[in-house]
């Protein structure tokens, strides 16, 4: 008797019939047959798609993108104030009215007005765009070639650190291209300030890569013409007929292999021979008529007599027949003390040291600004001091001067020259170095030179009006603030070798330090 399956039979009722044979059915919606409800169905997907591609994205963000180029360029760029970029860029801006700022140090601001109305139609698919190209104005030819060499002597140092490792970007190139855009300047006048820059920016260069760029913004300056080429060999070899040291520094400046072929050649060997020979030393001119030193309260500013500098560096052999004149001036014969600073501070509140927060606002120093004010004597040379504080003793103390010496004499920080000028005719013997106690002692008259000049060389490092440069037996002119200063003398921390007239130091115009102080001098007016 065969035995009937259920589960079997149920299975095979189950089985799925041939996709062709099933028929849907759809049900009313509300009484509205599925022949009239599916077509409107597709419909409202179809204008919903349309809708959702060709109008919904220009409704949902109204605006446009404005691609905005500039001459010069790169410059930055500004919407509704929030910085948007540099140039060339492309950038979305909204409906209604915006503005727009581009920003260059050295131009003129190009301050406008933006009045957006954008299609509403396939942004989606064509993106609604403008274009815009912004010629820029010069504010002043020379600032901007002062801005350009400030920069680039930042960048300079920068290169010249064992922490940085990229290339300095090339600012002289830029300052060429940017000059060469605008209409406004005469090519006679574009030619000597330009120059004028040049020669200034070698002050500064210390790597192959800062001459590169150089001479990449001379031939820009002047074209890539055949004869162009020759006037700028023309240019340079006068200015080094005027000095010849120029090609001792360029030894310095080539890579390893280059110098190594550039020295052991015939022309640098005969050069070397003919500089050597000239041995140019200092000259002290003709005394003026100056009493040896002049008294201002308690304090006494030594005579320093006028003369010819040759400048010397520690860190660089360059061979220069280069001579500084220095007129004659008073140096004060002490460091600055902490007791004398106090009375300035008294009289300038803004530089108390519990302003320390408007004085980093206005970018005047930097967060050590006289830290250690509670814990030095005011025997002590004054420290944690930044540039700007010790331009403000000056103006300060020439207040204090009488009626008969402020009318001849101008209170100053010295120039890197004046100060080695007047450390070498000083001839300090006994100086303040490797002091381990952690602070420089009170100015002593054991420690005086031949002069009478305490303390130039150790104890504190002080601060110079000179920009920071290299080469400075080549005598440069700067006359662009960079930011960057120089410092003389070596501190009670450095060891023995490291304090004499020619050591130098480099220092941020805001930054303080607890081996850095500051002394006076009284130039003659006419000869600031």
């Amino acid at each position: 008797m065969k035995r009937y399956n259920f589960f079997k039979a149920k299975k095979e009722n189950n089985k799925i019939k041939d996709i062709n044979e099933i028929n849907i059915k759809l049900k009313p919606i509300l009484f509205v047959p599925p022949v009239i409800y599916v077509p409107i169905i597709w419909l409202i997907l179809l204008i919903g798609a349309f809708y959702a591609i060709f109008f919904l994205p220009a409704n949902l963000k109204p605006g446009k993108y404005i691609e905005i180029d500039s001459m010069p360029a790169p410059v930055s760029v500004y919407v509704n104030n929030k910085y948007a970029g540099k140039t060339p860029l492309s950038i979305f801006v909204k409906d209604g009215k915006n503005s727009l700022k581009l920003v260059k140090n050295g131009w003129e601001e190009a301050v406008s007005e933006l009045e957006i109305k954008s299609r509403r139609f396939a942004t989606l698919i064509f993106p609604d765009k403008t274009k815009l190209t912004i010629k820029m104005k010069p504010s002043k030819i020379s600032s901007l070639a002062n801005y350009s060499l400030a920069e680039y002597a930042k960048w300079s140092i920068a290169e010249n650190s064992s922490y940085y490792t990229k290339d300095i970007p090339p600012i002289m190139s830029w300052l060429a291209k940017d000059i060469l855009l605008t209409s406004r300047i005469k090519k006679t006048d574009f030619t000597e300030i330009f120059l004028n820059t040049v020669k200034q920016a070698l002050a500064f260069s210390q790597k192959e890569n800062s001459i590169k760029d150089i001479t990449s913004a001379t031939l820009i300056a002047n074209g890539t013409s055949p004869l162009s080429t020759l006037k700028v060999i023309k240019n340079f070899i006068q200015y080094s007929n005027d000095n010849k040291g120029i090609y001792t520094a360029l030894a310095d400046m080539l890579s390893e292999l280059k110098i190594e072929k550039y020295n052991s050649s015939v022309f640098y060997k005969s050069l070397k021979k003919e500089l050597e020979k000239e041995n140019i030393v200092n000259i002290i001119t003709e005394k003026a008529n100056s009493p040896n030193n002049i008294k201002v309260q308690n304090y006494n500013f030594i005579h320093v007599p006028a003369g010819y500098l040759t400048p010397v560096s520690e860190t660089e052999d360059i061979l220069s027949t280069t001579q500084i004149y220095i007129n004659d001036f008073y140096i004060l014969d002490r460091e600055v003390s902490t007791g004398l600073y106090r009375q300035f501070v008294k009289e300038n509140q803004e530089w108390k040291p519990d302003n320390l927060s408007k004085l980093l606002e206005k970018n005047l120093s930097d967060f050590s600004y006289r830290y250690n004010d509670s814990l030095t004597t005011d025997a002590e040379p004054v420290s944690f001091v930044p540039l700007a504080a010790a331009l403000d003793f000056c103006k300060w103390l020439e207040t204090k001067l009488p009626e008969q010496i402020k009318n001849k004499y101008t209170v100053s920080l010295p120039t890197e020259y004046q100060w080695q000028w007047a450390a070498l005719l000083n001839n300090q013997q006994k100086k303040v170095y490797n002091h381990i106690a952690g602070a420089p002692l009170p100015a002593s008259k054991e420690r005086a030179g031949k002069l009478g000049i305490m303390d130039m060389e150790g104890n504190v490092w002080e601060w110079t009006l000179s920009p920071y440069t290299y080469h400075i037996q080549l005598g440069y002119d700067i006359d662009v603030k960079t930011g960057i200063y120089t410092v003389k003398g070596g501190s009670y921390l450095d060891s023995q070798d490291k304090v004499n007239p020619y050591i130098r130091g480099i220092q941020l115009e805001t930054q303080t330090s607890p081996t850095v102080g500051f002394r006076v001098v009284l130039i003659r007016r006419g000869n600031e």
